[in-house]
């Protein structure tokens, strides 16, 4: 049995995958009401393996000067009423009260101190909820609070919920809450599809483009690279040919004679080295995939492609300048 006040209101039975926990909510519940409320179940005590308690946060805030000793000794009542009930005593568990974003929060530290050590005291085992909404620096995450501060929303449930579940007998079902996402009505078919794909690694891209680099007004084109001499102009030139026949010798004499491409290289002639677009700027071609034979209502990609190189927009790396 979970037993405790508003915090627990988003716990349901449905929850756990063993159908014998009973969740007993009580809003604004404080240690006396929890005591009578159990002294109506006195005779269910003995179906009960586990009973844990979470209630003590609305004693403090029902005072504007708390007294701690006070409530620790209605916690030690509660505890010792259960512990002489019967001869069947369920293994108790004083589950610690959550932080608060308010003026009560020291009370609220004392307490959890105090509970522990009556736990000890009373061979009862304790759940330290403090460290489970706090950081390292004693600061409140109140990622698990509602607006008010106070009470858990159903991120701060699932946390509390994971914090039950050490007992043992008890466990969540399928690792999660069934009325954690119930605000969300809508289904999702593509969940699976969309998940897998969310946290893949982007391509490399080169680095944006910097504004002191060169702007070409004419095709409204940013270019931040000059053709210089790559490892294809020192390879074999399909264009050699035998200029002259060595008399003494069986054997051909070659000359090495750029082509007609890198010749106009050599010669300071860069037309050739332009794209097909800005050479025959009527003749675009495809404006997703850069290719010259279709246009863009018969190509088979529906946006423009992205191209490795360059990180440009409308054509293939094939067909990349600076390839």
């Amino acid at each position: 049995m979970i037993i405790g006040d508003s915090l627990l209101k988003y716990v349901n039975q449905e929850d756990f995958s063993n159908d014998n926990v009973t969740v007993k909510c009580l809003p604004g519940a404080t240690v006396k009401d929890v005591k009578d409320v159990l002294q109506t179940h006195l005779d269910e005590m003995e179906s009960i393996s586990h009973l844990v308690i979470h209630v003590g946060t609305n004693d403090i805030a029902a005072s504007p000067t708390p007294v701690i000793d006070d409530i620790t000794v209605e916690f030690e009542d509660l505890v010792t009423n259960i512990q002489l009930q019967g001869d069947h005593t369920p293994v108790i568990f004083l589950s610690g009260p959550c932080p608060r974003s308010d003026k009560h929060m020291p009370q609220i530290s004392e307490l959890n101190s105090r509970l522990m050590m009556l736990a000890d005291k009373l061979d009862c085992k304790f759940l330290n909820n403090l460290a489970s909404f706090t950081y390292g620096d004693g600061e409140i995450d109140m990622s698990f609070f509602n607006s008010d501060g106070l009470h858990l929303n159903r991120k701060g449930t699932k946390k509390l919920l994971n914090k039950l579940t050490t007992i043992g007998p008890i466990c969540l079902r399928n690792g999660e809450s069934s009325n954690l996402n119930t605000h969300n009505h809508r289904s999702h078919r593509n969940d699976n599809f969309a998940n897998k794909y969310r946290y893949r690694q982007p391509r490399p891209t080169r680095l944006p483009i910097q504004p002191d680099e060169q702007y070409d007004r004419k095709y409204d084109l940013v270019s931040r690279y000059e053709p210089v001499e790559s490892y294809r102009d020192h390879r074999l030139d399909r264009g050699r040919h035998p200029i002259e026949m060595d008399q003494n010798h069986n054997s051909r004499t070659y000359q090495s004679t750029p082509t007609r491409r890198y010749a106009d290289r050599y010669n300071g002639n860069r037309s050739l080295y332009q794209p097909h677009y800005q050479r025959y700027p009527s003749n675009r071609g495809c404006y997703n995939c850069g290719e010259f034979n279709h246009v863009v209502t018969n190509c088979r990609y529906d946006r423009p492609l992205k191209c490795r190189l360059c990180s440009r927009l409308g054509h293939k790396e094939r067909n990349c300048l600076f390839r």
